[in-house]
């Protein structure tokens, strides 16, 4: 267990009462109604539904003045913020304690490449990494899973991880399982069937897969658990 310190700002304990569109949450934060940004484009059914506990942080914002970035899951909270884990993976990647990508550094983000953007490229001694990372906050039983719904952009960024793959580059496709007590990763088929499958044609085909375990607490640090998640059986 890895125990780091994301957010310096206090965090706020708010209530899920309704998430009204895409990127705006409803909730109840000490009586008072107001409106939190939210940066996960997922369905996220079993997180931002009514009645649901969770943390948001301050932002500057004539309208939405905070940020949904944990919804309370058992013994912690999964922490549903697309920036917030970018944070955490870059800080384990700063601090050298990732096993399969301990000695190296990140050299540019959202590089453009073929027809996508991807999330990052590292140097690796000698080497250069293409890394493309996905939130897996969709809890399916005993494993992280991604996607929740289908998702073009998903199915672009895997091919090209893929063709790049094949073009000789070395490349990485990563998933955060960012909430409590999973045992494993597997993608979602009932998300989105073509991403499932890609997925499967991508590790057959060689491309390294690989995940991290991890979830927020009260306090604004974050546990990682598993540096090494394995692909379910």
């Amino acid at each position: 267990m890895v125990r780091i310190k994301l957010y310096t700002s206090k965090l706020y304990p708010i209530k899920i009462l309704e998430r009204l569109n895409r990127f705006v949450v409803k909730a109840e934060l000490d009586g008072e109604i107001v409106l939190c940004h939210n940066t996960n484009t997922g369905r996220l059914h079993d997180y931002l539904v009514a009645g649901k506990m969770g943390l948001a942080i301050p932002i500057e914002g004539s309208r939405l003045r905070y940020r949904v970035v944990g919804i309370l899951d058992g013994d912690g909270y999964s922490l549903i913020d697309t920036y917030s884990q970018a944070l955490v993976f870059e800080k384990l990647i700063d601090m050298g304690i990732i096993p399969w990508i301990k000695d190296c550094i990140i050299i540019s983000r959202h590089p453009k490449i073929l027809n996508s953007k991807l999330d990052y490229l590292l140097r690796c001694g000698d080497k250069e990494l293409y890394v493309e990372v996905k939130s897996a906050v969709l809890r399916n039983g005993e494993a992280a899973s991604y996607p929740d719904c289908p998702t073009e952009r998903g199915r672009r960024h895997i091919r090209d991880i893929m063709n790049l793959f094949e073009m000789g580059n070395n490349v990485m496709l990563i998933f955060l399982a960012a909430l409590p007590n999973v045992k494993c990763f597997t993608p979602y088929r009932e998300g989105d069937e073509v991403v499932y499958e890609l997925v499967f044609k991508a590790y057959e085909l060689g491309v390294p897969i690989k995940s991290l375990a991890f979830y927020l607490l009260e306090d604004g640090s974050v546990d990682v658990y598993n540096l090494d998640l394995p692909l379910c059986k």
